[in-house]
């Protein structure tokens, strides 16, 4: 499937040749033999809306197996047929980009195609199809320009391999240790079993044993996400799943911790730690990893653990999907030509969403360098520099882009898995050492294969502010903190030799005092709402955040727990939980 000239019927055939199959293609082999005329002629005679329509209910009166079948352009504007063809077969959408096409279709002398009028210009025809190319494909395979028929007809065989074998991909953990004899069986996960164990047995992270193709701690945002996901489950659902989000009291902005509060339903709960985000992480892991607990949940009430952070694998997954639809949003939009490299430049102190862009790139976005950005926590970005992960005398710093005031990152652990092969000896070795004796060093060959894909910088406080100020000024924009770092080390670090994506990772509006402090506002006492209000009144991009406005009048009315910073203290949380909601 795709647009005229994306070479359906030629790379149909090379398909049909390589699996030995029939090869069918809808203009010749149906319509034309349906109609005992030619495809133009009967454009010419019954025009658009009546050809679409007759076009449709030939193929709807069509079936075959075991074929390899080229739609024309046109067939997927049709929605019966499409559905008829999906039913029964894995819709391939050939992506050629329109510049491509375009040229085509002039070698072609194709001066008219469905739905084309005097109005319409042919890119801008091609530009609306595109929402039904994307609306019924099962898997897509990007073209690049000056790709052959003969590459283009592996990348969809591969294509459909991978879609045909989503369910068995395995997940094994960082600190497995692969065995020596071959013939010795690995212990692996399927997605859905990673998914829900969250965190590996052996306090390793799931990661794919492939190569590419609900418990929580949180920050700041992933926790008021995660609970009003969960409070959107049906009745029946909400039964089984509830969600007790850990997050560090004093360690997330008022407005975050309003939105975290203001998101609890009858199967979702907030408890503040009296402590900072690394230690409801580590608490977490632990938990997990005790036996004696986890087990008596499952015999004393049938509950099993998972998590819904990144140190879920899951967790990561939408962040690769939003680093592929920001390059494709940019070729989309005539900024780049696809297969064109880009920058992604990344806040982070998880290392999750720029694990996720590492992802992304493995899967095909071309991504050349990937910038790391830090604020005064800035262990990751000195452990980029020189190998180093040192948190001896290193003291966690409250900034104003809390999110990322993170000195234990999680993440780091499967990028490293990925980069020394695999290696879960060393995993352990490396992340014990860091629990034992709060550092280690890489050796010289890995530090080096770091940084050929990673660069790395931070950002003091005072020059996030400025960024948030001058970027105003400028453009009416309104970073927040976090996007604010991720500029200011843009910035400093690029060699302007292509496009930079900065990934900007919040609403200003969470973080209202330190925006008014960026716009040298002097009375920033006011009420939380007030502050909304006030930055409202702005008109700035992007628009107010209306559901943090109502997030925050409910917090008002809303009562949530608080715990010290022990472990016992959080287990017997979760044990009450539990107790008040499953039984």
């Amino acid at each position: 499937m795709g647009p005229p000239g994306a070479g359906k019927t030629t790379v149909g055939r090379i398909i049909g040749q390589k699996l030995g199959c029939c090869v069918i293609d809808v203009d010749d082999d149906i319509l034309e033999k349906t109609w005992n005329m030619s495809v133009s002629k009967k454009l010419q005679d019954v025009g658009n809306e009546q050809f679409l329509e007759e076009e449709g209910k030939a193929v709807l009166n069509f079936s075959a197996s075991g074929s390899v079948i080229s739609l024309s352009g046109s067939n997927p504007m049709h929605d019966a047929s499409m559905w008829h063809l999906k039913q029964n077969g894995i819709i391939v959408y050939l992506d050629v980009p329109l510049t491509d096409i375009v040229s085509r279709l002039k070698l072609m002398k194709i001066d008219r195609i469905v739905g084309q009028n005097s109005e319409t210009s042919m890119k801008d025809l091609l530009k609306f199809r595109r929402q039904y190319y994307k609306k019924w494909y099962d898997t897509r395979v990007f073209c690049e320009s000056g790709t052959s028929t003969e590459e283009v007809a592996d990348k969809v065989l591969d294509s459909v391999k991978r879609y045909q074998d989503v369910d068995s991909e395995t997940f094994i953990s960082t600190r497995h240790i692969w065995p020596k004899d071959c013939e010795q069986k690995v212990s692996t996960k399927f997605f859905s079993e990673a998914v829900i164990e969250g965190l590996a047995p052996d306090g390793g992270l799931f990661v794919p044993e492939k190569e590419f193709p609900k418990l929580n701690s949180t920050s700041g945002d992933t926790g008021s996400a995660v609970l009003n996901g969960f409070s959107h489950l049906n009745k029946n659902d909400k039964q089984r799943i509830a969600v007790a989000t850990f997050f560090p009291e004093n360690g997330v902005s008022d407005f975050q911790k309003a939105q975290i509060i203001g998101s609890q339903k009858e199967n979702g709960w907030a408890v503040g730690v009296k402590s900072d985000f690394d230690f409801c992480q580590t608490a977490l892991k632990r938990i997990f990893k005790d036996s004696d607990f986890t087990g008596f949940l499952t015999v004393e009430y049938g509950t099993i653990l998972s998590s819904a952070n990144s140190i879920n694998w899951g967790r990561l997954l939408p962040q690769v999907v939003y680093h592929a639809s920001a390059y494709l949003d940019l070729v989309s939009q005539g900024f780049i030509s696809f297969g064109s490299p880009v920058d992604v430049c990344i806040p982070t102190g998880n290392f999750g969403n720029i694990l996720a862009a590492v992802y992304a790139k493995m899967m095909g976005i071309p991504i050349r360098k990937f910038i790391c950005a830090s604020n005064q926590n800035h262990v990751l970005t000195d452990f980029i520099k020189t190998g180093h992960y040192d948190l001896r005398e290193r003291k966690l710093a409250q900034t104003f882009s809390p999110a990322i005031d993170i000195l234990k990152s999680s993440n780091l652990e499967r990028l490293l898995h990925l980069m020394a092969n695999k290696d879960g000896q060393l995993m352990t070795k490396l992340f014990n050492q860091l629990e034992e004796q709060h550092h280690f060093q890489i050796e010289n060959k890995l530090v080096e294969k770091l940084q050929q894909d990673f660069v790395a910088g931070w950002c003091s406080e005072a020059e996030c502010l400025a960024a948030i100020h001058s970027t105003y000024n400028t453009s009416g924009y309104i970073l927040d903190p976090h996007t604010a770092v991720a500029k200011v080390v843009a910035d400093r670090v690029q060699d302007k030799t292509c496009p930079v994506i900065v990934s900007s990772t919040a609403h200003y509006s969470k973080f209202a005092p330190a925006i008014m402090q960026a716009f040298q506002i002097k009375e920033i006492n006011h009420t939380s709402l007030s502050q909304l209000y006030l930055l409202s009144s702005y008109n700035a991009l992007p628009p107010p955040h209306e559901a943090l406005l109502e997030r925050t009048k409910q917090q008002e009315k809303m009562e949530y727990r608080v715990c010290e910073a022990d472990e016992n203290v959080m287990k017997s949380h979760m044990e009450k939980l539990i107790l008040n909601w499953f039984l």
